[in-house]
């Protein structure tokens, strides 16, 4: 009976459904942190290629599979016998994404790296492991009977599904609009394609158009907007790149605070013509810059140069293996220190003979010296604007090449 059920067995059990909860969760998290970084790349470039819309379906797809992860978490923790069927649902359809879907419909455009595939497969071999622990269960009777369980107890269980359906919609719904916009065709589509509201205000990066309900930087359509236009738009953002400040991390201050008008008089001209193109009630017009904050809310962050990546890592996963290359220009830091961190970045890709990080070293040591320092001057820097920002918590490390990562101090 499974009452009689040793209590080692019973906590093991537990702790197991306990395990996928929390990887349900952190699986989504993840998704939908790298779908908002695709989406903010894609409307500063401009370009939504076919590997964005691929990965989009590959994270949605995976998200929504974890839902279904953490609902067997849930019903293990409650020692139902319900469990067993999620996870065997579970285990079979990540068995078809991972050795006929993804090869078939997503690696072609968007071949993962060989240790991604590595941790992807691992992953999937612990959790038939796991399943293969409560098909014995369920066999054994270490599981509760579903229709004899106490209705507070079904109740808990049915609230923590519908809590990480909800999480899982509301952390997907902002990375929405990849495939939409790409896809669409002609000026008509084109035209549907902004959202309903729009905002004009200067910025570093993007169009100068973000939505009204997300903030998101929105992507204007080419032929969507008059003759020039656009042109006017691109060169008053160029105004407002000149007067803004590089080095404040906010990315919204200017050089000399009185060039605020000068920014508001020829926007004010840009905003008439979009309000006569798209509708008075559709355009809202701030000549001021938002404040721009980091995509990404980190608990621990390191400076380290990796081939062809940004050299900035997510290290808050650091203990269970996982490392995240961030985009320099979406971690709430000031322009100028982004683009210090990409040139630091790029001198350690070129010492690499044809470009081949397996070849031949071009650096002289006193060259190789110089790159340690000036990385080091940087994760400084980094952990400076960290604390301006109100991120003094966070520690920030620095790893020089062939060296052990050291914390900096501000």
């Amino acid at each position: 009976m499974p009452d009689s059920l040793p209590l080692p067995a019973d906590i093991g059990l537990r702790l197991v459904g306990a395990f996928y909860i929390l990887a349900a969760v952190l699986i989504i998290r993840a998704g939908a942190t790298n779908l908002l970084l695709n989406r903010a790349i894609s409307a500063i470039s401009m370009n939504v290629s076919e590997a964005d819309r691929v990965e989009e379906k590959r994270v949605r797809f995976l998200a929504w599979l974890a839902l279904l992860t953490g609902a067997g978490g849930i019903l293990l923790a409650a020692r139902l016998d319900l469990a067993l069927l999620p996870f065997l649902a579970n285990a079979t359809i990540y068995g078809l994404y991972l050795f006929t879907v993804a090869p078939r419909f997503f690696d072609p455009w968007d071949e993962p790296d060989e240790k991604g595939r590595r941790q992807t497969r691992n992953a999937f071999f612990v959790y038939l492991a796991a399943t293969a622990i409560v098909v014995a269960a369920w066999f054994g009777g270490a599981l509760r009977p579903f229709a004899d369980e106490h209705p507070a107890v079904l109740a808990i269980c049915a609230t923590g599904v519908a809590g990480i359906a909800f999480y899982t919609w509301r952390s997907l719904r902002f990375a929405r609009g990849i495939a939409t916009t790409a896809g669409a065709t002609g000026a008509a589509a084109e035209e549907s394609s902004l959202p309903d509201r729009v905002v004009l205000t200067p910025s570093w990066h993007g169009s100068g158009l973000v939505d009204t309900e997300t903030g998101a930087p929105v992507w204007i359509p080419a032929g969507s907007l008059p003759t020039g236009l656009d042109d006017r738009i691109v060169a008053w953002l160029d105004l407002f790149r000149e007067l803004a400040d590089p080095d404040d991390p906010r990315r919204h201050r200017l050089r000399i605070p009185s060039d605020l008008a000068r920014i508001e008089a020829e926007g004010r001209q840009i905003h008439e013509a979009l309000s006569a193109h798209l509708g008075p009630d559709r355009v809202t017009f701030e000549p001021a810059a938002r404040p721009c904050e980091s995509v990404t809310a980190f608990s621990a962050v390191k400076v380290a140069a990796g081939f062809e990546s940004d050299p900035v890592w997510d290290v808050g996963e650091r203990e269970a293996g996982y490392e995240y290359s961030c985009s320099t220009h979406h971690i709430g830091i000031s322009w100028r220190l982004a683009e210090d961190l990409l040139a630091w970045g790029r001198d350690h890709d070129s010492s690499f003979e044809g470009g081949d990080p397996e070849g031949r070293r071009l650096w002289s040591a006193a060259e190789a010296a110089d790159h340690r320092e000036r990385g080091l001057a940087l994760a400084r820097r980094l952990a400076r604007e960290f604390a301006a920002t109100g991120r003094g918590y966070v520690p920030v490390w620095y790893q020089a090449e062939n060296a052990g990562a050291v914390r900096v101090d501000v």
